[in-house]
């Protein structure tokens, strides 16, 4: 869901406020990937829901998200979530369908904010 024009700065205020934080409140999670050009490490608040084998995250701000071509791209990475860090692997772009893999009140949710983009991906945790 792309984000209307004056409402595009809304990550570079939000992300800094939620990243220290976002690794402890479910649903938010904290997404490490690392640039697919620049090599740099990232992190990214997302909402992340649990599904069969790992989670899903919606793209709330853009229908690409740099953190989730840097995922497609790289092919792997790390996510903290609930206290815990997970290992990702086997990142997957999904349309429409993602919807059908939430919960039901998150999904009406994310269909009147017009979400029509989301990653899933595998995860084992961390020791």
């Amino acid at each position: 869901m792309p984000l209307p024009r004056p409402l595009r700065v809304l990550p570079r205020y939000l992300n800094p406020v939620l990243r220290p934080v976002a690794g402890y409140l479910p649903p938010l999670a904290v997404l490490h990937h690392t640039g697919r050009k620049s090599g740099n490490p990232y992190a990214s608040p997302v909402q992340a829901y649990p599904v069969p084998g790992g989670y899903i995250a919606a793209y709330a701000y853009s229908d690409s998200p740099q953190w989730a071509q840097n995922l497609l791209t790289v092919g792997h990475g790390q996510m903290a979530r609930a206290g815990k860090r997970y290992t990702i692997a086997n990142p997957r772009h999904l349309g429409d369908e993602g919807l059908e893999q939430l919960p039901k009140p998150v999904a009406a949710m994310m269909r009147g904010m017009g979400v029509r983009g989301f990653l899933q991906f595998d995860t084992t945790v961390q020791q």
